[in-house]
């Protein structure tokens, strides 16, 4: 009986080890189809990983270049307006020595007119004295007649 028993138990065990192993070779046909499936994947990843790392690429130097090309365009427009501001620091400047020349002429004209006006009034008083004088002078040798 124990030989019986210990055969039963051996042709169980065998039924294990075939149910077992069926399993086993299912298992492992799956992974082989998962190993199988996330190669592709991988290898899908890598070559979209190296696409976007081409178009980042291009993109970065593209960028670079824009952003060269406005620091140049930059500096011209600073140059510009540096030049435009320092020429508008020199109107000013000479804008305000005009200004200064114009108050000088304007004052000058001011005292030309106030001695031109007293000028005026001397010689109407000298007309009046020679007038005087002429009437004076007249009646003089009106008299000595």
């Amino acid at each position: 009986m124990a030989v019986e028993t210990s055969k039963t138990e051996i042709m169980h065990l065998e039924e294990q080890i075939q149910l077992f192993s069926g399993r086993i070779s299912l298992l492992e046909e799956t992974f082989v189809q998962i190993k199988d499936s996330a190669a592709s994947v991988v290898s899908k990843l890598d070559n979209q990983l190296d696409e976007l790392e081409s178009h980042s690429s291009q993109s970065i130097t593209c960028l670079i270049h824009r952003l060269s090309a406005c620091g140049g365009e930059f500096n011209v427009l600073q140059n510009m307006l540096h030049n435009y501001l320092a020429e508008q620091k020199e109107l000013l400047k000479e804008n305000e020595d005009l200004a200064i020349g114009l108050r000088k002429k304007e004052k000058e004209m001011s005292e030309m007119i106030k001695s031109a006006t007293e000028s005026a009034e001397k010689i109407v008083q000298l007309e009046k004295i020679i007038e005087e004088k002429d009437d004076e002078l007249a009646a003089r040798v009106q008299e000595k007649r």
